[in-house]
């Protein structure tokens, strides 16, 4: 949208195609559009998925069986339909997300709307797992880890503390590494959250209690709804 005029100016020359008017509505109509494309880009962003140690591939061997040409005219051609293989691995992973809660408010224009937004947005993130080849792998598991900043300074992505790969102990030792990152960030940009939640599972993660005491994620959500509501009221 943003070269209509351009490529209407390269295909008809520098005479104006129809009334003036056109060429202010089709500027206007590009903006509007970049300004759009701002708003859905600035209210949310993701971060890959990283592995914080050094996990090897390895290989899942499948033979594909057309079990359906059984027993039926076919059944002589009822052989593998395909073999091969898929790499995986089992590895510990980081994930990272933020929300810029004022952008969310400006796109929604209703407070509880956006309140409603974060916490689902959170609530979603904590405890989706991706979908591919779960039938396989039955890769149903939930974050040994979750922590949830409240900034009112930028936001703080910890992928750093990872630079180099985690050996022994992934869990544990990339917990220390994530709440020695954080501490050290904050420490050196004054970006100290206004408030930290951590919800966590088992002995391993016990060094993020340097961050917020461990509490379930319900409670988590409810709390953070109210601190971003008594926030948004205030401004």
């Amino acid at each position: 949208p943003t070269a209509i005029p351009e490529l209407v100016q390269r295909t008809y020359g520098s005479d104006p195609i129809g009334p003036e008017s056109w060429r202010d509505a089709m500027n206007a109509a590009a903006e509007a559009w970049v300004n759009q494309q701002d708003r859905k880009q600035a209210d949310a962003m993701s971060f890959r998925i990283l592995d914080p140690g050094s996990s090897p591939c390895d290989l899942d061997n499948f033979t594909a069986v057309d079990d359906v040409k059984q027993d039926s005219d076919e059944e002589g051609d009822a052989g593998a339909a395909m073999i091969g293989d898929v790499e995986f691995n089992s590895a510990t992973f980081y994930r990272y997300a933020n929300v810029d809660v004022d952008r969310l408010l400006d796109t929604l224009g209703d407070a509880n709307a956006t309140v409603q937004a974060v916490t689902a947005f959170i609530d979603a993130f904590s405890t989706t797992v991706p979908n591919g080849k779960i039938n396989t792998f039955a890769h149903n598991t939930l974050p040994d880890l979750v922590v949830v900043n409240l900034r009112d300074t930028q936001a703080v992505n910890l992928a750093g503390a990872f630079e180099r790969p985690i050996a022994g102990d992934i869990v544990a030792n990339a917990t220390k590494a994530l709440v020695e990152r954080e501490q050290e960030i904050d420490a050196s940009y004054g970006t100290t959250p206004v408030h930290t939640w951590v919800i966590r599972v088992g002995k391993d993660t016990e060094a993020a209690d340097q961050l917020a005491a461990r509490q379930p994620l319900r409670d988590v959500l409810t709390e953070l709804g109210d601190a971003i509501a008594s926030r948004l009221v205030q401004e």
